[in-house]
Parts: C-alpha cells; structure tokens; sequence
C-alpha cells in the first residue's frame, strides 16, 4: 500500500510540475532563420529571414575594370569609367515548384520596394529577404523601377529602401523624374573632361536561367556581371552630342552587357 501512494504522489508531483511551466515563446515559422521547434506560443515579430543578395562584378571584356586606368572601345573612342549606378527592380525567382518574390523590408508597406541601386565599386546589394525551399532554376528582374514608385509624386519618400533616390544625383526636381542609369566617364586625359550620362526612362525585362538551390533558413547569393566592353560597344566618347547619342545606344547594348551566374 505504501509503494502505492509513493508511486501516485511522485506522478503527482510531476503532472503539477508541467501544469506550471509556461509555452515557450519563439518563431514558428519553418521557412524562417531562426526557427524554433519547441517553441509552443509564436512570437511577435521575432522571425528573421535569410536575405536574398547580388554580388557585382565589374568587367572589360575577360578582365575586372580598372578605374584608373583608359580603354579603347570599338568605335576606337577611349574612355575611363569613373562611376555607373543602375536601378533594378521586381525580382522574380522561378523554381521546380512555384515562382517566389522578394520579401518587403518594411513592414506593412503596400509598395514593392525590392528595388536596389548597383553602384560601381560595390561588391553586394541585398533587395530583401527571402523564404523558399526550393531548386531555382531563373531570374527576372526589371532594370528600372516598379511602377508605382516611378512618378515621384506618388512615391512614398519616407521609405528607407528609397533613400538613396532622394539623392541630388538620382533625382531631378526640375523634370520631377528619378534617372535610372548614371554614367560617369573622364574622356580627356589631358583636361581630365568628364561626361555623365543619365538615363530616367529606362524600363527593360531581364530573364536568365541559373542553377542554385537553397535550403529552408539559408540564404541565396546571384553573382550579376557587368561588361562594359558590350555595354559601350559603338560608343563615340569624343563626339560633340555623346550625351544624346549614348542614350540610344545604352539602352540598346545593356540586356547583352549583363550576365548573371
């Protein structure tokens, strides 16, 4: 009888000692990093999500650009690249099951604002988060801006991932437009003449097939690839309206001026 009640008062004892443990609180999402398989209760805002990043590599031709140094183009005009900026946009990534945007950056914005500016000299940008399981098989993206972020008017300025727009250099409160594509180049080594070009009305769809698959709770990384060898394949940097004539020609050159791995 004794072993008995010892037996009830020990499953007692422990039956209360569960009852009194409180559900443990953590991120319940799978596709998250920091998931949690005991938490009980989920959190709130406490999951983070893998990023999705673009590292650039700037090219002439086979080898890395050098800024220091002038190239000879096809047109034989000669130039020396001082600074590139491009805007891209709406990322799409295609997998064996279903197709995956780009997570948002902020919270509760009803604007796409996966867009980042590829500046050169910087090796990665990150457009956002990610939450896949899944083979990725293609990329698109737009070169240029989501829509409803085009016209500055009804922009929403105050969003983080637009402050780099709200530079002087990227937005024209003259023409209230944003430039999309900004070229610097030094075209005179004895005068050290610079010409910039600016491209505002550039809207252009890249597709490219790659093969990288990611785990649930990794992160992703592209490599984008830009030859300027290609992208100012005709070009006359020495010609009295470059400016004008470079736009025409840029847009024309630059779908075959960027490869992505």
């Amino acid at each position: 009888m004794r072993i008995v009640y010892r037996l009830l008062s020990v499953c007692f004892v422990v039956v209360s000692m569960n009852a009194c443990v409180d559900p443990s609180e953590g991120c319940t999402d799978p596709f998250s990093s920091n998931y949690q398989l005991d938490a009980d209760k989920s959190c709130e805002d406490c999951c983070t999500y893998p990023s999705f990043s673009l590292s650039t590599q700037y090219l002439y031709g086979e080898e890395n650009i050098d800024s220091s140094l002038y190239y000879q183009n096809t047109a034989s005009s000669y130039f020396k690249l001082r600074s590139f900026y491009l805007v891209l946009s709406e990322f799409l990534l295609i997998g064996d099951l279903s197709n995956y945007e780009i997570l948002s950056k902020l919270e509760n914005k009803a604007t796409k604002d996966d867009l980042v500016g590829i500046r050169f000299k910087a090796s990665s940008n990150s457009p956002g988060k990610i939450s896949i399981e899944d083979s990725i098989r293609s990329i698109e993206f737009k070169m240029g801006m989501p829509q409803e972020l085009d016209d500055p008017i009804n922009a929403d300025l105050d969003y983080g991932v637009l402050e780099f727009l709200q530079d002087s250099m990227y937005f024209d409160s003259s023409e209230n437009l944003f430039y999309k594509l900004i070229i610097g180049v030094e075209v005179d080594s004895m005068n050290k003449q610079e010409k910039i070009i600016f491209l505002d009305d550039l809207d252009m769809q890249y597709n490219s097939n790659v093969v990288t698959g990611t785990t649930r709770g990794n992160s992703m990384n592209i490599q984008l690839i830009i030859d300027f060898e290609r992208l100012f394949n005709g070009l006359e940097f020495q010609g009295s309206n470059v400016e004008t004539a470079a736009k025409e020609i840029l847009r024309n050159n630059l779908g075959a001026a960027i490869e992505v791995n």
